[in-house]
């Protein structure tokens, strides 16, 4: 577990630059450290926060854990071809789905998005994992302000941000944001078919439009 801040009721969608830049560093320091232990091949890193979003501690905290593997979907979006990520990142870039692009970075809902207001966040540049983070605010800074817009769009939420990355040359870091404002039921269960009351053009532009507002 990652303590994000010693202040109850304090978390990352209204951290300033310096408290965003150390949790982000905190990340990739630690990140780091446990792909150099051995046996480890893989490590997931993600925050749930609130419990709609699975939290089940108050306290603002992220979460890590070491796996002796590599979980078989990273190995089915690795197939020793081009970057899909680099494909999809070039076409979104682009596009209506477009929220922010800055420092390096681009964020965007994408257009194939499984939940509402379902928010990708990714390095122009391609590499696969948090060794290849230089310029941690660049990063931690977008983070931030993605939360923050959903925070004043929603007031009060729940959310998931997880970070997609892997020791393979061919991957393509991302970090997957989405706002738990739905739930899975028949229908979903039954078919494994998403249903997104919520245009990602439209989400899209409601963020972006709160960003640039400020």
């Amino acid at each position: 577990m990652i303590v994000e801040t010693p202040i109850h009721n304090h978390e990352p969608s209204s951290f300033s630059d310096a408290e965003i830049t150390r949790l982000v560093g905190a990340y990739k320091d630690r990140y780091e450290f446990y792909m150099g232990v051995s046996g480890v091949e893989f490590v997931s890193l993600f925050k749930n926060h609130g419990s709609s979003a699975g939290a089940s501690i108050a306290h603002s905290h992220s979460q890590l854990v070491a796996l002796p593997l590599i979980p078989p979907r990273f190995s089915l979006e690795v197939d020793g071809k081009e970057c899909r990520f680099c494909n999809i990142i070039k076409c979104e870039a682009g596009s209506e789905r477009l929220i922010l692009m800055r420092d390096g970075w681009v964020a965007f809902a994408p257009y194939f998005s499984r939940y509402p207001f379902e928010v990708w966040i990714a390095p122009i540049k391609h590499f696969s994992d948090l060794t290849g983070l230089n310029h941690v605010f660049s990063f931690a800074s977008i983070l931030r302000d993605i939360l923050s817009s959903m925070r004043e769009f929603f007031g009060g939420f729940s959310y998931n941000y997880v970070f997609f990355q892997c020791d393979v040359e061919s991957y393509h870091l991302h970090v997957k944001v989405f706002p738990r404002l739905s739930v899975s039921a028949g229908f979903e269960e039954n078919t494994g078919i998403c249903i997104n009351s919520v245009a990602p053009e439209d989400a899209a532009a409601e963020l972006r439009s709160i960003i640039l507002s400020k």
